[in-house]
């Protein structure tokens, strides 16, 4: 095979990952409010793209509302300078719920990742994904 067959393959994981400096996630906008033994917390889950090239991320969403749970894997576009955001919350009441970001996976953008960021991968992204530092709550 020559080079251009070559070019058209997959790229490796090591180079389908978005640098760390190209990306960052915070919690924004933290309520908190407590009354009693009770204690709800709401944020804003940021993710930006820092970089200089589109980049797609992978997200583990997961909740509880004490009466139904659900997960699911999210993909998310991020353009140049754009941000991505998703309402999150912590609630410790009888009962504890939540709305929470769990995992993360950042990918170039780019052809030859493509297929790292597609749905047939979600097998896989349970053991590449980074844990998300859950909304401080006490």
């Amino acid at each position: 095979m020559g080079a251009s067959g070559e070019a058209a393959a997959d790229a490796s994981l090591d180079d389908c990952l978005a640098p760390p400096e190209d990306f960052a996630w915070s919690y924004e906008n933290i309520d908190r409010k407590v009354d009693g033994p009770s204690i709800i917390c709401n944020a804003t889950f940021t993710l930006e793209n820092l970089g200089q090239e589109a980049l797609s991320a992978v997200l583990h969403i997961a909740w509880d509302d004490t009466a139904e749970q659900s997960q699911f894997w999210e993909v998310e576009p991020l353009r140049l300078g754009q941000s991505w955001t998703e309402h999150v919350n912590e609630s410790h009441l009888i009962q504890n719920a939540y709305l929470r970001v769990t995992h993360l996976l950042v990918v170039r953008d780019v052809p030859e990742c493509w297929r790292l960021a597609a749905n047939a991968e979600q097998p896989r992204w349970d053991t590449i994904t980074t844990p998300i530092e859950m909304l401080p709550c006490p």
